[in-house]
C-alpha cells in the first residue's frame, strides 16, 4: 500500500473555505473553527480524512461536516433559549429581515449568535440589542424594547462603509 500523499489542491480548498464561511453556512462556518486541517487521499481510495490539531477528533469530510453542523446547531439552539427567557415568562416575537435578501446576514441578539436573516425570534419581555453584520457591509446594531405578547418586524439596512 502506498503512502498517503498530501493534496495539492489545499490552498484552494482553503480559499472556498474561506469564501464559504462569509456565507453563514454553518457547516461551513464549522470548517473555519478548525485548527491544523491537513488532507490526505490514499491511492486508489478517493476518501479524504481531515485531522484536528491537538484535539484527537478525526474522521471523514463528509463525517466532520455533519458533527460540526450539528454542534453549531445546538449552539444556535442554546443560544436562542437564552434570548427568549424562561418557559412561560412573557414574550413577544420580533422577525429580523435584511435589506440583502440573501440570507448571509448573521443576527446576533444580545451578543449572541441566533442564525442569519431573515428568521423569526421569540424574545423574552424587555431590553435587547440586535446585531447584524454581513461581510462587506457596516455593522447594523439597535436596540429594541419587546413586551409581552408583541409582535415587531426589523428591517436591517446594511450600507457599504
Amino acid at each position: 500500500m502506498k503512502k498517503p500523499a498530501l493534496l495539492s489542491c489545499v490552498p484552494i480548498f482553503c480559499a472556498l473555505l474561506a469564501a464559504g464561511c462569509a456565507t453563514g453556512n454553518p457547516a461551513a462556518n464549522a470548517f473555519g473553527n478548525w485548527v491544523g486541517a491537513m488532507m490526505v487521499a490514499e491511492a486508489g481510495r478517493p476518501q479524504v480524512t481531515v485531522n484536528n490539531a491537538g484535539n484527537g477528533r478525526q474522521g471523514t469530510l463528509e463525517e466532520r461536516v455533519l458533527r460540526e453542523a450539528k454542534e453549531q446547531g445546538d449552539a444556535i439552539n442554546a443560544a436562542r433559549a437564552r434570548v427568549q427567557g424562561p418557559p412561560g415568562g412573557k414574550q413577544g416575537s420580533v422577525t429580523i429581515y435584511s435589506n440583502l435578501n440573501d440570507n448571509r446576514a448573521r443576527i446576533h441578539v444580545d451578543g449572541f449568535y441566533v442564525g442569519n436573516a431573515p428568521t423569526r425570534l421569540k424574545l423574552s419581555q424587555g431590553t435587547h440589542v440586535i446585531d447584524v453584520r454581513q461581510v462587506g457591509f457596516k455593522p447594523f446594531q439597535k436596540e429594541i424594547i419587546v413586551t409581552g405578547g408583541s409582535e415587531l418586524n426589523l428591517l436591517a439596512e446594511l450600507q457599504k462603509p
